[in-house]
């Protein structure tokens, strides 16, 4: 028997820009640390691990900013070498 599963939401209502979305996730024992974001908020987000550094609440540690401060920069290289392949091949084609 085939099931018609029917999501709960429209993930193109919810998020129309998701394809600008961007995601760094730490899992550290049992915390899950995921922080999304698009290259606008790119900055708020680094100020974001610095909070969570001083969060006594939390095991988030200066090294865990340290780390996925590292892949915000290396994604945002990325995203750049790809936009000017992009545009390469466009003025090429």
């Amino acid at each position: 028997m085939q099931r018609n599963i029917q999501p709960l939401w429209d993930r193109e209502t919810l998020y129309p820009d998701a394809q600008d979305l961007n995601v760094v996730a730490l899992v550290k024992d049992t915390e899950k640390y995921i922080y999304l974001y698009d290259e606008e908020s790119k900055h708020d987000l680094l100020q974001q691990l610095e909070k969570d550094t001083g969060d006594q609440d939390l095991h988030f540690t200066w090294y865990d900013a340290a780390v996925l401060s590292q892949k915000v920069c290396h994604l945002a290289k990325e995203a750049l070498q790809e936009h000017a392949q992009r545009e390469a091949e466009q003025d090429n084609g």
